[in-house]
């Protein structure tokens, strides 16, 4: 689909980890597309018709009408009406076991050094949903998602939507497992997806996390957009957890501002990734960089301390080492 002025696109590479895990019979669990169907259906998630409390709350005029016409629509028994696509954009065809109700939602092409896991939809459907385009790289149209206005400064006027779409690893990987070969596939969907997104977001266990942050920021040479991972101590299908507010804050500051690093992103903060290390495995501020100053702090406002940030010192083409 075509880009937006007003819109960042982010691609997220989801690994595996606590973020996106059920609770088993032996303690967390992962299950495959739990996390992105969570997502889909959470509204500071995904907002596609600009429709939400987020969206409509910034003034109080326009939450009460709002408000009051969607407490109208819900007494006389409708609902919304819903945005459709514009003509440009590509759409994910509903399969024939989907709600016929429900609209086929935007899609964006991603590229992957595997077979692109399908969703519970396609599966016993005979529809495939990606395509091998060489011996080294799939491709698939994955649906997107995409978040209400984002406001880049608390009373500023400045407001941006941020698109993405969720490349899901099969299997899910716990980060204990996570071994070198698994650093350079991140590297590889990081440089086979480049020049279609704006930033990346990689989702990952949080034991190995600083290790993989640190060998990426060596593999991805010459970056020039903002790379970041991120997890959570307590997954997103807990009612008390701190995977909203990580994965909402790495989308944002991803898709807000280019700071050409890998970095991690933890408990309202962004650290750079080669200097950072778990320092907790109870806390939810389970991460430090005693040595190096944060580059970013989200509190009220967000604040990039700019004079930490690396910036490319050439116009090299960027490169993943292999």
């Amino acid at each position: 689909m075509q880009a937006s002025s007003d819109e960042s696109r982010v691609l997220v590479i989801y690994t595996g980890g606590t973020i996106g895990m059920l609770v088993g019979n032996e303690g967390f669990v992962p299950e495959p597309f739990f996390l992105t169907e969570s997502l889909r259906k959470e509204s500071r998630f995904h907002d596609p018709n600009d429709d939400s409390l987020f969206s409509r709350a910034t003034s109080v005029q326009n939450f009460r009408t709002w408000h009051s016409r969607s407490a109208s629509a819900s007494a006389s028994g409708t609902s919304t009406p819903t945005r459709s696509p514009s003509p440009a954009s590509t759409t994910l065809p509903l399969p024939a076991a989907a709600p016929p109700s429900e609209p086929p939602l935007p899609t964006l092409l991603v590229r992957s050094s595997r077979l692109i896991a399908q969703p519970p939809e396609y599966i016993g459907t005979g529809k495939h949903l990606s395509w091998k385009i060489n011996p080294d790289c799939w491709e698939a149209h994955l649906p997107s998602l995409i978040t209400p206005k984002v406001k880049l400064v608390h009373g500023t006027a400045r407001e941006k939507r941020i698109r993405y779409a969720i490349l899901e690893w099969q299997p899910l990987l716990d980060s204990s497992n996570m071994e070198y070969s698994d650093w350079i596939r991140i590297a590889t969907e990081i440089e086979l997806n480049y020049s279609n997104f704006d930033a990346f977001v990689i989702l990952h266990g949080t034991d190995t996390m600083g290790y993989t942050s640190s060998a990426l920021s060596f593999l991805l040479e010459d970056l020039g957009k903002t790379v970041i991972i991120t997890g959570a101590q307590i997954p997103l299908s807990q009612l008390r957890n701190d995977a909203v507010d990580n994965l909402l804050g790495a989308l944002t500051v991803a898709g807000q501002f280019i700071i050409p690093e890998c970095c991690l992103y933890f408990n309202h903060t962004l650290f750079r990734g080669n200097r950072v290390t778990k320092s907790s495995s109870y806390d939810l501020d389970a991460f430090s960089s005693p040595n190096f100053p944060p580059l970013v702090n989200v509190g009220i406002d967000i604040v990039v301390n700019w004079n930490q940030v690396l910036r490319p010192k050439s116009q090299k083409k960027f490169r993943a080492h292999k």
